[in-house]
């Protein structure tokens, strides 16, 4: 029975991957997740450069350094833009592997030794979730601070995760503390404010 080349592998991954030849920063391979986040089959990306599939000015920044630079690793967040024309926000990484099979670079020769791996990950789903968050921890403030009672409101594992100005009036703590979100140190600040610590606690 035959071992599953490590391109077949690579189209089983959610995560979209092309290898960059890193000589001529052409693509040499894109799997299946790729075609389907960038909007292009795999065979017609096959080719291009890898500056056809960024156009952010950070990556594109990236990708104009030497290669030695590049190939040391990167990880960043970003924007992929679709053939459609829609821009979709990414995880993203550069790292070196070695290829070991034979692919076309988009010239007549065929690539082996080192080559570039280019990894993402579509984060639209988790930003727009990041995004809704967000606006529930606003509206959660919104009423703490409305209310008449000093509120704290933390995690289950007591991570402080919001709190209003009437509690730190009601307990006098310093800006300086809730500046620095250290939640031992206020924790510790309100034990000191109390006459029975081993009750309060």
């Amino acid at each position: 029975m035959n071992s599953p080349s490590p391109h077949s592998l690579l189209d089983q991954l959610q995560e979209a991957v092309w290898l960059i030849h890193e000589t001529s920063l052409r693509i040499v391979y894109a799997n299946a997740a790729a075609a389907q986040l960038a909007g292009l089959s795999a065979a017609a990306m096959r080719g291009m450069s890898v500056l056809d599939i960024v156009t952010t000015p950070q990556d594109i920044a990236l990708w104009g350094e030497p290669i030695e630079v590049i190939a040391a690793g990167h990880s960043a967040r970003t924007s992929l833009l679709r053939s459609d024309g829609t821009l979709v926000p990414v995880s993203q990484r550069v790292t070196r592997v070695t290829q070991t099979e034979h692919l076309p670079d988009g010239g007549s020769e065929p690539h082996t030794g080192s080559v570039l791996m280019l990894a993402m990950l579509d984060m639209t789903t988790q930003n727009a979730t990041e995004h809704e968050m967000e606006v529930l921890l606003s509206e959660l403030r919104a009423t703490l601070d409305s209310a008449a009672d000093g509120m704290l409101v933390c995690s289950l594992d007591g991570v402080i995760r919001a709190f209003n100005q009437q509690l730190v009036q009601l307990w006098g703590l310093p800006r300086s503390l809730l500046i620095e979100r250290n939640d031992a140190a206020v924790y510790a600040f309100m034990e000191k404010q109390v006459a029975n610590v081993g009750l309060y606690v």
